[in-house]
């Protein structure tokens, strides 16, 4: 089944998703994971020809929520959103970063558990950064916001979370 939703990987890379989606329990059909091919180029301007390719497996936000409460449910404990994902305040920049970046849009989530323990979460976009899905609603804020999330996520479940790429599943382009 896995070789539909990924024809064109490599059988490799196939069977490392493969098992991550089995090792936590996630869907490739529900846009959980995904098998994602980078070009790799050499040379600039009308020189510039493709060398190679990459394939990278990449996790979506919704996988990431999946891991983290799929880890805490083992230890009795849930979460819920204490405050944000929001745009952080010149006042809060400075207070964690020691500075305004006005380069950066700069968002924070607060996660709180079920003991009370609090969880923020840092994440930014840089301004003028093209965002994929501008045409689906899909904005800098938005980015900054899950980038957030998964910070304070990594810091509610630490080491649950497996070290690969991540990215925005409603706003994900790939082959």
């Amino acid at each position: 089944m896995l070789h539909t939703i990924w024809s064109k990987a490599p059988e490799v890379e196939v069977i490392k998703a493969a098992i991550l989606c089995q090792q936590y329990g996630l869907n490739p059909l529900m846009r959980q994971i995904y098998l994602v091919k980078f070009d790799r180029y050499d040379g600039q301007g009308q020189a510039r020809h493709k060398v190679d390719e990459d394939w990278v497996t990449v996790l979506g936000i919704k996988a990431t929520r999946q891991i983290a409460q799929q880890a805490l449910k083992s230890r009795n404990i849930s979460y819920s959103y204490s405050d944000g994902p929001r745009v952080m305040s010149d006042k809060e920049q400075v207070k964690i970063r020691g500075k305004v970046e006005v380069d950066k849009v700069w968002a924070i989530t607060m996660l709180q558990d079920s003991l009370g323990n609090q969880y923020p979460g840092y994440g930014f976009w840089p301004v003028g950064k093209t965002v994929y899905g501008i045409d689906k609603g899909n904005d800098a804020l938005n980015m900054a916001f899950i980038r957030s999330e998964r910070n304070a996520l990594d810091k509610l479940a630490p080491g649950e979370l497996p070290e690969i790429e991540v990215a925005d599943d409603s706003y994900m382009i790939g082959d």
